[in-house]
Formats: structure tokens, sequence, C-alpha cells
């Protein structure tokens, strides 16, 4: 579980790009379904000036069916006999559409619409508030979740009734081979997500956007920046499909990760070259939040889907190839370290560095990653690799003379 991190510079500009991209085609949908609903509701006349009648036929007969599917059209009306299938619906379903209390839902996409505020706090809000700036929306607006929230999908989807948001919203992840935060998978660090350059010059993304907070539960993050966890596709559409997120039981990348509290180590009896396994140590009480979220919770039901590594099946699926990896790499570790100091003072002789930028040099080299935990997400294995770097001077050699391991053999805090 690697966390995602935008510069805290940059963050801002980051959420008005993101805003920017796709705020004029979410409104237009916001007013599709909002034109429809008023027309249902109003008993009198039926308003189609403000947006082109195609789109609000085509959301407007998804709003039929969902209303009464028995007394719908089996086929979508042409454009012109809107008015007409609408007044014809609306008066054999009077009853019906009194009981929804669309009013509300009226109003909320309104206010999405016109409130800008409202609307670009609902895209980017930070992941640790999503939930919680959800809940309040439908506090607000007396929104029902029985009633109403299958017909706010109509505004929050990613099906084409005006223009294809799911690409651009993809292209704004991924609009270059080179995208910082998005290399390697979050979840796992193990398959690569960033694009492939094809032989044309065009783009090819590899990786999927997987929604945090499910869209049946929560449609209105749907398109909510920091609820779209760029992930690979084993870990979206293999191990989590539709298990639904919670705040207590599942972590969101862009608000933590495995810090040094959850790691990596090496099973092994008296010598690490005859290790049997991988195993993830932890530092949590098994009633923290933090512990729950990574870990779940043995004691519920279906604890497989509780807590990321469970769900993502870490510790199985790095078992697989990473035990000779491990050797690998504390062996260079155990063949290296106590020269260590020579080395060290003969490269800054030549270099001129100071010791973290040697060592980190080293590191690189010789880990086949990077040293920080910023940068893990460059490279698939790298919280593994850390990890097993630092159980090396941790438990094989904890009286280590390098005075710089003994500095930082830990990650950082978050």
């Amino acid at each position: 579980m690697i966390k995602i991190r935008i510069p805290a510079a940059e963050l801002t500009s980051w959420k008005m790009q993101y805003y920017n991209l796709i705020q004029n085609p979410i409104r237009v949908r916001l007013r599709n379904l909002r034109v429809s609903l008023e027309n249902l509701v109003n008993p009198t006349t039926i308003d189609t000036s403000s947006q082109p009648l195609g789109s609000i036929n085509a959301v407007g007969y998804k709003l039929m069916e969902l209303i009464d599917p028995a007394s719908t059209p089996k086929a979508r009306p042409q454009s012109a006999d809107y008015e007409m299938q609408i007044e014809i619906f609306r008066s054999s379903n009077s009853a019906k559409i009194a009981a929804l209390d669309l009013g509300f839902v009226i109003d909320l996409l309104n206010d999405l619409d016109v409130k800008s505020d409202l609307l670009f706090n609902l895209l980017t809000k930070e992941a640790g508030r999503l939930k919680g700036f959800n809940d309040k929306l439908i506090s607000d607006y007396n929104i029902d979740e029985l009633k109403h929230l299958n017909i706010i999908k109509l505004a929050f989807n990613y099906e084409k009734f005006d223009a294809d948001i799911a690409s651009q919203i993809r292209n704004y992840y991924w609009p270059s081979t080179d995208q910082i935060p998005y290399i390697f998978c979050p979840y796992c660090n193990l398959v690569k997500i960033a694009p492939d350059k094809l032989p044309n010059g065009e783009l090819k993304i590899i990786g999927t956007l997987d929604h945090f907070f499910n869209k049946d539960d929560f449609p209105l993050l749907s398109y909510s920046m920091f609820n779209l966890v760029p992930s690979c596709q084993p870990c979206n559409m293999v191990y989590k499909k539709k298990i639904g997120f919670t705040e207590r039981y599942h972590l969101n990348p862009h608000d933590s990760g495995a810090n040094k509290k959850i790691r990596f180590e090496p099973k092994y009896k008296g010598d690490f070259r005859k290790m049997e396994g991988i195993t993830i140590s932890h530092l949590f009480a098994d009633t923290t939040i933090e512990y729950q979220q990574l870990m779940g919770d043995a004691k519920l039901p279906n604890s497989f889907e509780l807590g990321n590594l469970n769900v993502f099946n870490i510790l199985n699926r790095y078992n697989l190839d990473s035990i000779e990896s491990a050797k690998n790499r504390l062996g260079r570790i155990d063949a290296t370290n106590k020269n260590m100091p020579y080395i060290k003072k003969y490269l800054q002789n030549i270099f001129g560095k100071p010791d973290p930028e040697v060592y980190r040099d080293w590191y690189f080299k010789n880990m086949d990653s990077f040293f920080d935990e910023k940068d893990f997400h460059k490279n698939a294995h790298s919280k593994f690799y850390r990890d097993i770097h630092d159980f090396y001077y941790r438990a094989i050699d904890s009286d280590s003379v390098n005075d710089f391991i003994r500095q930082i053999k830990d990650h950082e805090e978050d």
C-alpha cells in the first residue's frame, strides 16, 4: 500500500485542473436530469428550452424506466415525441411521482450546477473528508437513499448521454508516460499502471480507476478526484471487484499508505539464505482504525473482504516471487555492509557528495529501487525492498557501524 503523493505546493493547481476539465460536461448532465425531473413534476408545462431536446429525451426515458418500467415505452421515443410521452407517463403515474418527493433532488441538482463552490468541493474534496461531505449533502437536501439515489445516478454515471467523461478523466490521470504519482499500482506496488507509448506516438492506458467508494452506494462521488484510485487491473477487477469499501476497514491511498508500522519480513531459521517465506508484521493494536484498515478484523464475517492487505491478497502475491529476491538483496547488503564506511569515503572523495546521497546512490544501484518513501511509486516492490533492507539493520546486524543506517533505518511517518 503506497500513499499517492501530490506535492502540497501543487495540490491547489491539480484540483483546479481536474475541476476545469470536467465541470462543464457534468453541469450538462445535471441540467438534463433536472429539466427531466421538472417536466415530470410540473403539471402545467414542459420546459426544454434550456437544454438540447435530444439529451433531455435520453435522460427522460431512463427516468421513466426507473419510476415505472411497465408504463414506459419499450423503445425510446423520438425526440419530437418527448413532450407527448412525458404527458402520458405523468398522467398515469402522478401518485408515484408525488410520492418520490423529487423536489429535493431538483434542489440538489440545481445547486450543484449554479453554486460553483459546491460542485468544486464535491469533485475535489480530499480523501479523508469525502464520505463526510457526501453524507452532509444527503442530509442537507433530504435525499432518501431508497427513493433518490438511483435517480441521481442518471447524472453521475459513465454512460455517453452527452460526453465521454470517463476518457477525459483517464487522460487527466495519465496524460503522458511520465505522470509522476501514478507509475505503479498503489494498492499492491507490483503492477505498472503508467501508460505505454505506441509506435505511432499515441498512449496506451493500461491502468484502471478504482472507485474507492463504489458508484452504486455513493453515486455523488462517482467523479470525485480523490475517490478515484489509479490502480492495476488485478487489484481492481480480480481482487476488489464489488467489495464495498468503507472508511473503517479500508485505506484510500490518496489518504495514507502502509508506513513503518506495517512491514514485510523474511521467515527463516538461523541463516537468511534458508528463507522459508515472507510475512507481514505490524506495530498496531488490533483495535485501532489503522490496523483494521490494513489488516481487517478476523472476528467478523467475510473477513477476507476487510483490510486492504486481505482484499488485494498481498501476502500470497508477494510470496509467489519474492523469496529469492529477498535472499538476493539481503546477500548484497550483507556483502557490502562491512565495507560501507570505506566505500562512502572513497565516493565522497570522488564525487563530493554527502553521506545521504552516497548511500542513496548505492541503494538505487544495488536494490534496483528507491530508498525514500516518496519515490516508492516509481518501482515495483519498492516498499518490500525497503522493508527487507531495514530488516537487515534491525534484526541481522543491529550493531552496524554504519551510522547513517542507524539514523534512518526505518521509514519516516506519513
